[in-house]
């Protein structure tokens, strides 16, 4: 299963993994289910998941919007072969396939790492050394284009292996169909 935390939502998100009291090799499923924190409540909800599949990767993104959904197992009795990425858009919901493929194509697990501030960091020690070093200014709007450069969303994922692979988020975007 995955599990996602829109924390300025309030909620969790269960995908797919295995029905409860089946054989869990043959009875994957493609529900989602959502948490609410605040109502201490859980909801299925009407979109699933495009295959039945469990020991995939998702990660929500920094806005909270789209979960982006990876590799992963699927069922004996369907042609899911886990190489797929789809985007499910939570404000639509919908789900999106993409025409990048995933760098894994069985079990898999993925974080998202954008660390704003330490970019934000590593850019302006950069710039404070070029003005210094070379005695030029740098104007405000260059500075913003590099931190917003500097600042783009990752997905690091690892297969069962110890394997892994980065993605930048952008490229999956650029690649829904």
């Amino acid at each position: 299963f995955g599990l996602i935390h829109a924390q300025k939502r309030g909620e969790l998100l269960l995908l797919g993994g295995f029905d409860n009291g089946r054989d869990r090799f043959k009875w994957r499923i493609d529900t989602i289910h959502k948490y609410s924190l605040y109502t201490k409540t859980w909801t299925k909800l009407d979109i699933k998941l495009p295959h039945k599949m469990n020991n995939f990767g998702c990660v929500i993104t920094k806005e909270e919007r789209y979960v982006i959904i990876m590799g992963g197992v699927g069922d004996r009795d369907t042609d899911y072969d886990g190489a797929e990425v789809f985007v499910m858009d939570l404000e639509i919901m919908k789900t999106l396939k993409c025409d990048i493929k995933s760098p894994f194509n069985r079990a898999c697990k993925a974080v998202i790492m954008d660390d704003e501030q330490d970019n934000v960091s590593l850019v302006v020690g950069f710039v404070r050394d070029l003005m210094s070093k070379y005695k030029i200014d740098i104007p405000v709007d260059i500075i913003d284009l590099m931190i917003i450069w500097h600042s783009i969303e990752f997905i690091h994922v690892i297969n069962e292996d110890g394997k892994h692979c980065k993605i930048n988020v952008d490229l999956i975007f650029n690649a829904i169909q």
